[in-house]
């Protein structure tokens, strides 16, 4: 079990015993949850980076920094760590390197985690658009946004996809 903490660690731990495999320190507060698989834990915080890490031992495999704090989870795709910042960017990252595939940029700050699926990137901003870009380009893409009222969501969420409808909340209360 993987998880980021106030403390400014990411921690490993047994689900078991419950015991700590490992630890690893981004010295600010995590708020994101990891994105997970059998090799890496992808995971950002307010020390404003993303970071890669080896899932087995907790090392740093790379560290991509933003311009601000990143509060959503990554989406991991084979090739890349895709993952948004209050910076008002989204970005996608090589798995491999950590060197920048692209970035598109958002009409405001990005508190929500990317979903990705067919071929493209949804992500909610906090001005109340939901982005979808290309996965491949960043490109933007033409998607119909039609507003809901939902005064009691909460806002930062990953977009849910249910075949072709796509959703997504934002801080003024909103569902796309």
């Amino acid at each position: 079990m993987y998880f980021g903490s106030l403390d400014g660690n990411v921690y490993a731990v047994s689900q078991a015993a419950g015991e700590e495999i490992w630890r690893f320190a981004t010295d600010k507060p995590v708020f994101a949850s990891p994105a997970v698989d059998e090799r890496v834990v992808a995971i950002g915080g307010y020390d404003r980076a993303m970071h890669l890490l080896d899932a087995g031992s907790g090392r740093e495999l790379w560290r991509f920094r933003t311009g601000n704090r990143i509060y959503g989870s990554a989406a991991l795709t084979a090739e890349s760590v895709i993952f948004a910042s209050t910076d008002g960017y989204i970005y996608s990252v090589s798995r491999d390197n950590g060197i920048k595939h692209w970035d598109y940029r958002a009409d405001d700050k990005v508190y929500s985690s990317p979903a990705v699926a067919n071929g493209a990137v949804y992500a909610g901003s906090r001005e109340g658009t939901m982005h979808a870009v290309n996965v491949t380009s960043g490109m933007p893409l033409d998607v119909r946004r039609r507003r809901h009222d939902l005064r009691d969501a909460h806002a930062g969420r990953r977009p849910g996809l249910l075949r072709d409808a796509r959703w997504a909340y934002h801080r003024a209360g909103m569902m796309f």
